[in-house]
């Protein structure tokens, strides 16, 4: 038997092959800049985009968010990542906008020791909720998995540890992934992309960073 194959799927049939390749979602500038900047983006081929929050003030995001949204063609989506920037009370803020104007999702809103906190959110919202820098490696992505965690991993390839080991247990446990770029050489993209088609999912890829080299 094969020893690189994990307990979980021993026997299993694969069905590699038959998986779809999701798109990838485009990364927006921050700030103001965002509002014009899509449309290059959309004539390239992405329905998916992500802006950074917590840069600005929060009430200036929020307005700049709500003409974002109100332009993007109805076929379009966008995931908003706070980087771990923002209060407690600026989530719930956030939350409470994206009631009127719903996202695809929130990533890291919180501190990474704020993890039973981003649950409640979680559990509490109609908005799902991602975690990223809680989960930077392979230790972490495992206590948060076993800590009870049902929303959205966003998974950086490049440096969350050995990729046998992370595709073993991607594909031992039905998780909710999003595969992401960190800017890494090309051959640390190539091979991110790989990993992302091996494993599978429905959502965009986060590898829209080659839009920032062109």
């Amino acid at each position: 038997m094969n020893s690189h194959v994990p307990p979980c799927l021993r026997g299993a049939r694969g069905d590699r092959d038959s998986k779809r390749s999701p798109s990838i979602a485009a990364l927006l500038p921050t700030g103001k800049p965002s509002i014009n900047s899509y449309a290059t983006l959309h004539d390239r081929g992405h329905r998916t985009f992500k802006w950074k929050i917590g840069v600005n003030p929060i009430d200036t995001e929020i307005q700049w968010f709500q003409q974002l949204h109100q332009q993007l063609p109805p076929d379009c989506q966008l995931r908003l990542d706070a980087n771990a920037g923002l209060s407690l009370a600026e989530a719930r803020q956030w939350l409470d906008v994206f009631a009127q104007h719903p996202i695809e999702y929130l990533e890291q809103p919180l501190a990474v020791d704020q993890f039973a906190a981003m649950q409640i959110l979680g559990e509490t919202s109609a908005t799902p909720i991602a975690l990223d820098e809680s989960i930077a490696n392979l230790q972490s992505l495992q206590d948060c998995y076993d800590r009870g965690w049902e929303g959205i991993y966003v998974i950086k390839p490049a440096i969350v540890g050995s990729p046998r080991q992370l595709q073993d247990f991607l594909q031992c446990h039905a998780l909710d992934v999003v595969f992401s770029s960190v800017f890494e050489t090309e051959i640390g993209y190539a091979a991110g992309l790989r990993l992302a088609q091996n494993i599978g999912g429905q959502r965009a890829l986060g590898y829209g960073t080659t839009d920032w080299w062109i």
